[in-house]
């Protein structure tokens, strides 16, 4: 049973793995499935198909309907994973909403990017609006999950007039466990970590994309086994990057400045916190509030019967707590 240190830390990003088990990831795939790196201009996925576009750092694709009584819906995935692991959201929201999925440059073998900025979220600030103002969208809603929420998050601390809320899905501002982590100890362990994940082999990282979505991702093999093939397409040293920047920032000071509704999903899996100080669901949950705590207009979801991804375990309950939080955003 791994304890809640690891668990929890983990859950924020979506295939981050502690550092001391980066040499004894088993279950290695095939040299050809974890070495690709190239993708058509048509992803070709079992439940997300779509001609992609480049903007910015972003490869995109547009999906469902135009519809202006409605907010866009901005999807951004979690590290290293790409626009197939919206697939349930988008068949919920796709005969109503206007859906722009985003797949990072690097990302489930989309090409690497000519040059990330030395903290890649201003990449991530530029392409987003860049995105917004090509596609003329009138303030869409951000839902990002994991990296990909903590990223929404912060954009909203800088550009609450472009949107009309975000929902975070087991995404938090500040590294969970690091909260109290001084500024010195932030940037040596970010260091570390990025070190640590650029050394990776293709094949042993695509092994250990298959070792984090079986036991920190979902709870169904079959599920899990279907995003980290897709995950472990992905460049190591991008990732890498990006696992670094989330754990350098942590921007809880400016999380007041943030001036549209936040919704924050925190999921729960009783069964890897029977040994743990999160036996009691509530205090995990609390704790996701307490790191989130500023942003004025915070709601927290609980989501019980999910790892880190509800948008696979509990579809339903996910879609649903969306729809609740984006329908009263309509004009």
């Amino acid at each position: 049973m791994k304890n809640t240190r690891h668990i929890l830390r983990n859950t924020l990003i979506s295939t981050c793995f502690a550092l001391g088990a980066l040499s004894t990831m088993a279950m290695p795939l095939s040299a050809q499935a974890a070495g690709q790196t190239s993708v058509s201009a048509t992803a070709q996925t079992a439940g997300v198909s779509a001609a992609e576009t480049r903007t910015g750092m972003f490869y995109v694709q547009k999906r469902g309907v135009q519809n202006t009584q409605k907010p866009a819906l901005i999807l951004i995935p979690g590290l290293s994973c790409d626009a197939e692991s919206w697939r349930n959201v988008v068949a919920a929201f796709e005969k109503d909403y206007a859906i722009y999925l985003v797949t990072f440059a690097g990302f489930g073998g989309r090409p690497v990017p000519e040059k990330l900025a030395a903290q890649p979220r201003q990449d991530f600030e530029t392409s987003l609006l860049q995105l917004i103002r090509e596609e003329k969208l009138n303030k869409p809603v951000l839902i990002g999950h994991s990296i990909g929420a903590s990223l929404s998050q912060w954009f909203a601390t800088q550009h609450s007039d472009q949107i009309r809320g975000v929902v975070a899905v087991d995404g938090l501002p500040v590294f969970p466990f690091s909260e109290n982590a001084a500024g010195a100890q932030r940037a040596a362990m970010a260091a570390q970590m990025k070190q640590g994940m650029s050394s990776l082999q293709a094949d042993a990282f695509a092994a250990s994309q298959k070792n984090y979505m079986r036991t920190v991702g979902m709870i169904d093999t079959a599920n899990a086994d279907f995003i980290a093939e897709r995950a472990g397409k992905s460049d190591p040293a991008t990732v890498a990057s990006w696992m670094s920047d989330v754990y350098l920032n942590d921007f809880r000071a400016d999380l007041p400045k943030i001036s549209v509704p936040v919704l924050l999903i925190s999921p729960y899996y009783a069964p890897d916190m029977q040994n743990s100080r999160f036996r009691d669901e509530a205090v995990k949950h609390a704790y996701w509030a307490e790191l989130s705590k500023g942003i004025p207009q915070l709601t927290v979801k609980p989501v019980s019967g999910s790892r880190h991804f509800p948008m696979e375990d509990q579809p339903a309950v996910l879609n649903q707590a969306i729809r609740d939080f984006v329908t009263p955003l309509a004009k």
